[in-house]
């Protein structure tokens, strides 16, 4: 049953429970409103229920752990409110579950017994409540999206049994204490960590250096200390690495080339010290390089004209002198597009080279 993005509005009747034979049930994309339908759990057959972009409203009722045989179950981008029941514990054959930018409150439920599912989506709510360590109860989970909710407490050490997981973020919360170092230990498919704007503490994670597949990792405005972990030089798929705004030490990494796909890097707002190393001129893919904001010293190496794509350079507010060089300036003829230093008082900056000074 398919009426997606035909202008249908108003409540989904009661009739609906004429429909005992079909397997899905597409609404999404309509002007519906009114709350969950109660008698889809009369539906004994129904495996897809979507109904993401509408407007409906009210909490979901006990009784949504009837449908036994679903597989999908969409509801996002409603204005659903309340807690999210426990009893979608019973849907057994679930593997996709999007309840994503709704209004649901209080604590966030605890995930049990849902062996099948591979993807969860409840981010952009207002979920309180720390990270449930029953989610480990999820073997085949490959994509897990808490971000924009209320969240608190640390990441439970179960979560490292995730082996299968792909995608985790948990971004714009408010979780604190230490991000487990063995956190993704056992995982070798896991592409993308994104837990930026919260209060993590401690030291940056390693992860054992064995994250081969991930291409992004974002963990910036936290409270993060310890240096650079030379680990994850063996993070070769590694396209976008986010750390500014945390309170990182000690000097920055030569071995930034072992990165050979890295597009991103920003480590801006940190308390960065020592000079730029010279092998920072290896990489043959950054194109953001984000050093500002720290307490770097020494000058700018001519070998970073040989950065073949890099586009955006800035290291303003840092302890860097000297001239910049001939060969980067030659970098604004072709592939560099800005560049952003201190350029007032302690660098010098040739005309038409330097598109801001500080």
């Amino acid at each position: 049953f398919n009426m997606m993005n035909n202008y249908v509005w108003g409540d989904i009747p009661n009739e609906i429970k004429a429909l005992h034979s079909i397997e899905r049930l597409d609404l999404s994309g309509n002007r519906l409103q009114g709350k969950f339908p109660s008698e889809v759990r009369r539906l004994t057959k129904l495996k897809y229920i979507k109904l993401q972009h509408n407007k409906m409203t009210g909490s979901l009722p006990i009784h949504i752990g009837f449908m036994q045989s679903a597989i999908e179950l969409d509801i996002s981008k409603n204005k659903f409110s309340g807690s999210i029941p426990t009893e979608i514990n019973r849907l057994s054959n679930i593997r996709i579950l999007d309840f994503s930018n709704n209004v649901f409150t209080n604590q966030f439920p605890m995930i049990r017994n849902l062996k099948e599912l591979r993807y969860l989506h409840l981010g952009s709510n207002e979920l309180s409540g720390t990270v449930p360590f029953s989610l480990a109860e999820t073997p085949e989970v490959r994509e897990v999206y808490l971000e924009k909710n209320k969240l608190t407490g640390t990441i439970a050490p179960e979560m490292e049994t995730l082996s299968k997981l792909r995608i985790f973020s948990a971004y714009d919360n408010k979780i604190s204490g230490n991000f487990p170092n063995y956190m993704f230990y056992s995982n070798e498919e896991l592409e993308q960590v994104s837990i930026q704007f919260n209060s993590f503490t401690g030291s940056i994670p390693t992860f054992a250096g064995r994250l081969r597949t991930l291409h992004t990792l974002q963990m910036h405005d936290n409270d993060f200390t310890g240096t650079f972990p030379s680990e994850w030089q063996f993070m070769t798929s590694l396209r976008i690495l986010h750390l500014q705004n945390n309170r990182m030490h000690g000097s920055l990494p030569p071995t930034v080339n072992k990165f050979p796909v890295l597009k991103e890097l920003w480590i801006s707002h940190n308390d960065l010290t020592g000079a730029i190393p010279p092998e920072f001129s290896e990489s043959n893919s950054l194109e953001q390089l984000y050093l500002d904001h720290n307490k770097l010293q020494g000058q700018i190496p001519p070998e970073m004209s040989q950065m073949a794509k890099l586009e955006t350079l800035r290291l303003e507010e840092n302890a860097i002198t000297g001239s910049v060089p001939d060969e980067v300036c030659n970098m604004k003829t072709f592939q560099l597009r800005f560049m952003s230093m201190d350029c007032v008082n302690e660098i010098t900056c040739p005309d038409n080279c330097c598109n801001k000074c500080y």
